[in-house]
């Protein structure tokens, strides 16, 4: 069962607010965006944050139903996350934050890590997912 904070929301953009608020949150959905991704790998590019932390936005996300967490029983045991059909929903949103900042750091200054050839190589999955997106809907009328 979907778990939120509270029974009555004002509306749409409350919910959202609270579902995706919190310093980590964001960043998991956009590792997640390529595929399946283990918990060490997710750890390990979201520099500062500990696993107390990790474990619980990860758990408040699957409780969400954002994201899938699948089990493999093998040795080593292999935990695997990765976005529901609702998570994959927000991609969109994701790659337009992308954008925005992107572009807020370039008008006033600001640095990122990430190269310019990163940049360019994520607006282009931005671009090819809007291009599946009307693929999919043309399938469909």
């Amino acid at each position: 069962m979907i778990k939120t904070k509270k029974d009555l929301y004002t509306c749409g953009v409350e919910l959202t607010s609270e579902i995706l608020s919190g310093k980590w949150k964001l960043m998991i959905l956009w590792y997640l965006r390529n595929g399946n991704i283990r918990f060490g790998q997710l750890k390990k590019s979201l520099d500062g944050i500990s696993e107390k932390v990790l474990s619980c936005e990860l758990k408040e996300l699957i409780q969400l139903g954002i994201i899938n967490k699948k089990i493999y029983y093998e040795k080593p045991l292999k935990v695997e996350y990765s976005l529901t059909h609702y998570g994959i929903s927000l991609l969109p949103i994701l790659y337009s934050i992308f954008e925005w900042g992107t572009a807020y750091a370039k008008t006033f200054d600001v640095k990122l890590k990430i190269s310019d050839s990163t940049i360019h190589k994520v607006l282009n999955e931005k671009i090819n997912l809007q291009d599946e997106n009307k693929k999919e809907k043309s399938l469909i009328s």
